[in-house]
């Protein structure tokens, strides 16, 4: 409330008057007391403010860590691929070069693959399994590995095997048709040194006789070529100790088939109890520092490749010393 001086006075005033009226009553007259006019003042009731709360931010919340779950269990195919993808990018062994999958099994974290593997140094393949397991992070470790009884036959020893019939006939088709050409350093890319040795002397009397061969088999084109499926049978020759891959192919024969001295047919290789319009061809193969060469190459002319079951006549014809089985 504001107070100014002329109201101030006033109240001084009337507080006078009052104490006059006091004095006179104190001395015993019975007087009737005049009401005194009070002013009552009006008071202002403060209004008190509720304090404003300011507020606060609240503390962040400590996320609640959710745990990751774990990724699904990967399926056996998906573990037979794993594990197939990581032998393929680091063969075991280490000195094979080529190999074939052939069956593979999945069981807890473990894979076990079977293959047909070859090193390329012999004519011989080798059927083994390889153990991985398989880890949490979707590797798989390699654990083990070793042979197992049991016989395949991988496609790249083959498939080397006859690409080397190919350029052997290739080769020797110039040599049949001029022996002029015959190099035999050449021919030590195709043979094993002994018979290098003997094509040399055969070349060399070929060209004493001015003679040449025509109507030949070798057309470099096996195994599209043969009429009856590749034959093939594999041992380890003791004399001279080397191991073998057979191969045996039944091609059409020209019709002029035959050594010529000029335009004169000099042998046409018939001995009178010629059969058929076939020649039969045996690539012996062998392996000498990674690659093919020929141990020997036999033939038969004017053979019929029907006339019997064609394993059982490669079995009449070379016997010795394992039987013969087809190519798949």
């Amino acid at each position: 409330m504001i107070y100014t001086e002329s109201a101030f006075t006033a109240g001084a005033a009337s507080l006078l008057v009052a104490v006059m009226v006091l004095s006179a009553c104190a001395s015993g007259s019975s007087v009737a007391q005049d009401p005194v006019a009070s002013e009552t003042a009006e008071v202002e009731t403060p209004v008190v403010e509720e304090p404003t709360t300011v507020p606060t931010e609240a503390p962040a919340e400590t996320p609640t860590e959710v745990p990751t779950p774990e990724g699904e269990a990967l399926s056996d195919s998906d573990m037979i691929a794993l594990a197939r993808t990581t032998f393929d990018a680091d063969p075991q062994p280490g000195e094979l070069i080529a190999w074939d999958h052939l069956d593979a099994t999945a069981f807890g974290d473990r894979v076990r693959l079977e293959i047909c593997s070859w090193t390329g140094d012999t004519v011989f393949d080798d059927l083994r399994t390889i153990e991985y397991e398989i880890r949490a992070d979707g590797t798989a470790n390699y654990l083990f590995d070793g042979s197992i009884p049991g016989d395949c036959l991988n496609t790249e020893l083959i498939d080397s095997a006859l690409a080397f019939t190919r350029d052997y006939d290739t080769y020797w088709a110039s040599v049949l048709e001029d022996p002029t050409t015959f190099d035999p350093e050449v021919d030590l890319q195709f043979s094993t040194q002994d018979h290098a040795d003997a094509h040399t002397q055969l070349a060399a009397t070929w060209v004493s006789d001015g003679a040449h061969w025509q109507g030949f088999a070798f057309d470099g084109s096996l195994p599209e070529s043969s009429v009856q499926p590749i034959a093939f049978r594999r041992f380890e020759q003791s004399d001279p100790g080397i191991d073998v891959l057979d191969l045996v192919s039944c091609r059409e024969l020209a019709s002029d088939f035959g050594l010529y001295r000029g335009e004169v047919l000099i042998d046409d290789g018939r001995g009178g109890n010629e059969l058929g319009p076939h020649a039969v061809d045996n690539y012996q193969l062998t392996r000498v520092d990674q690659r093919w060469v020929t141990a020997g190459i036999q033939g038969l002319s004017w053979a019929d490749c029907f006339a019997v079951d064609w394993l059982t006549g490669i079995s009449d014809w070379q016997p010795e010393p394992l039987p013969w089985n087809l190519l798949p």
